[in-house]
């Protein structure tokens, strides 16, 4: 709906501008495998942004052509896939940053990416099956329920991961804090502090994807299971539309206070002074040079 163009054109601006600030030093800001993890996630969400921005408003010059609709529904769905399997990955990543700091494994890419063949295969033949009239879900009945149930198993699924990732994060810097018996006094007061902060950001990441796409699959199983009226679903669709749009630029603003070495690029870049120079190195690095591991070792 047009009501969401100002919120995705916003989205696809600040995703632009924070792409414009990881690619301008990659040496220094893409030198982890997260860092580019955290890339692909910052040019998904553009693209996404500028899907949702073009497809609407040509939307309104096709508005019967049924390839159009379901090249929107296809190219939408697939587009959240990504981004759902790009925040899955981001935090194993994360877990495996900071739990084997000097060894990388790549089987859980290889199930990322299982998971994203699998997913738009399925998203290609549902929309190729049958007609959309709204340019979001199918409409033939068994197309629908397998679109429905794969939309909340992807989500479910997706949060359940991150959630998980997240909170052993969380649980392995607490119990190095614990063991860091020899540390002096400061380094146990900045320690804590890193604690709490990285208990608020755990928090964030694993509620963004609840937040932004929840509404959209609480929606379609209501909408499955209970007549609305018309009046009653152009409402809700508007919500839930505004709640999907807003995840390009929740992802761009997650990745400005999380990586701070991109943010501080940021600042630079488009004129904004010297705000957020005190914040200069990420919260995990910080950690990691706490307790005596460099980072850098997780490079690729």
């Amino acid at each position: 709906m047009c009501v969401t163009n100002p919120i995705s054109l916003v989205g696809a601006i600040l995703n632009a501008m924070v792409l414009a600030a990881m690619l301008s030093d990659p040496t220094k800001l893409l030198c982890l495998r997260m860092d580019k993890i955290i890339l692909l996630l910052n040019m998904t969400s553009l693209l996404f942004a500028l899907f949702l921005v073009f497809v609407e408003n040509l939307g309104q010059m096709w508005y019967n052509s049924a390839w159009f609709s379901s090249f929107q529904g296809a190219g939408q769905c697939f587009l959240v896939i990504l981004l759902f399997a790009l925040n899955m990955l981001l935090a194993i990543e994360r877990y495996m940053f900071m739990r084997f700091p000097r060894r990388m494994r790549n089987d859980y890419l290889f199930v990322c990416l299982g998971f994203i063949v699998i997913c738009g295969g399925i998203v290609l033949w549902l929309f190729t099956t049958s007609p959309t009239f709204d340019g979001v879900n199918p409409i033939n009945e068994l197309q629908y329920t397998i679109w429905l149930f794969g939309f909340a198993g992807a989500l479910i699924i997706s949060i359940t991961i991150s959630v998980t990732m997240y909170t052993l994060s969380y649980l392995h810097i607490v119990k190095l804090i614990a063991v860091s018996t020899n540390a002096s006094q400061a380094v146990k007061t900045k320690a804590q502090q890193l604690q709490k902060r990285s208990l608020i950001s755990c928090m964030v990441m694993s509620s963004s994807l609840l937040i932004c796409y929840a509404p959209e699959a609480i929606f379609q199983v209501i909408a499955a299971n209970v007549n609305l009226s018309e009046t009653g679903t152009l409402v809700a669709n508007v919500i839930t539309d505004i709640f999907l749009a807003s995840d390009s630029a929740v992802t761009a603003l997650l990745i400005l206070y999380f990586r701070a070495h991109v943010r501080s690029r940021f600042w630079k870049m488009f004129g904004f002074g010297i705000v957020g120079q005190n914040w200069i190195l990420n919260d995990d690095d910080e950690f990691m040079e706490l307790v005596g591991v460099s980072g850098s070792s997780g490079n690729s």
